[in-house]
């Protein structure tokens, strides 16, 4: 149940986080089942019970499955590699959706491969010319990215968590 928790909490930003939920929830809720029907002694509970959280498994299932289906995708566009003995990154990305006219570039800190990467969040923006010009690590904590070629939006970032302050989603246009 525990894990359960951390893994909707989700306090070190995983990249796989939706995935962690989706089974982490299933088998909590499967463990809980199990223990209820044990505990019942009516079988007429314990079969109502069983048939409710059966169904219930079902649509949890399908919902994580078609959570994972209609995620955009991603296309990595260029990657900076973090301050000397940092484990830390820079990924920018376009996000890939239905969209036909607009497109949108995200900056995303990244730390780790594998089951447990991590990933934030910290620039987002939508438009043709929205792709960044720069990304850069001003030091171990600070990230800078110019967008528009003058526009400077600084994020603070968590080198543990991956916790970013402030996430940056710059108004369409040709505004800073």
């Amino acid at each position: 149940m525990g894990v359960a928790i951390l893994a909707v909490w989700d306090p070190f930003h995983l990249l796989l986080a939706s995935w962690f939920v989706g089974v982490a929830v299933g088998v909590a809720t499967a463990l809980v089942t199990v223990w209820l029907l044990w505990t019942l002694r009516s079988r007429f509970l314990r079969g109502l019970l069983a048939t409710a959280i059966g169904l219930a498994l079902f649509v949890w299932a399908g919902l994580v499955w078609v959570r994972s289906a209609l995620s955009p995708g991603l296309e990595v566009l260029a990657e900076v590699p973090g301050p000397p003995d940092s484990r830390l990154r820079l990924v920018v990305l376009e996000v890939q959706t239905g969209a036909v006219d607009r497109r949108t570039y995200s900056v995303r800190v990244r730390a780790g491969r594998g089951l447990l990467a991590q990933e934030s969040q910290l620039w987002v923006a939508g438009g043709a010319e929205a792709r960044p010009s720069q990304v850069r690590f001003v030091d171990a904590r600070t990230v800078e990215v110019i967008a528009r070629g003058v526009c400077g939006y600084r994020s603070t970032v968590d080198p543990v968590t991956l916790s970013v302050a402030p996430v940056h989603r710059p108004p369409p246009g040709d505004g800073c």
